[in-house]
């Protein structure tokens, strides 16, 4: 068995371990990101929407006592 290509073989695979790991981290912090701005986007779209089909709602409330 040939010592040191079982030890680059290991170093490189180690490596690409890393590699890989830390472009999950990356990915996951985008995603995040999007999710949020998604999130935000969807939260103001609705009110915007309800409001260019019918404009009266939440122009006034009725209150009787």
């Amino acid at each position: 068995m040939d010592i040191a290509a079982l030890s680059v073989g290991l170093s490189q695979a180690k490596v690409a371990n890393s590699v890989g790991a830390s472009m999950m981290n990356i990915t996951k912090d985008v995603m995040k990101q999007q999710g949020a701005a998604l999130q935000k986007l969807m939260a103001t779209s609705g009110v915007a929407m309800e409001r260019s089909v019918n404009p009266s709602v939440g122009g006034s409330i009725d209150i009787k006592v």
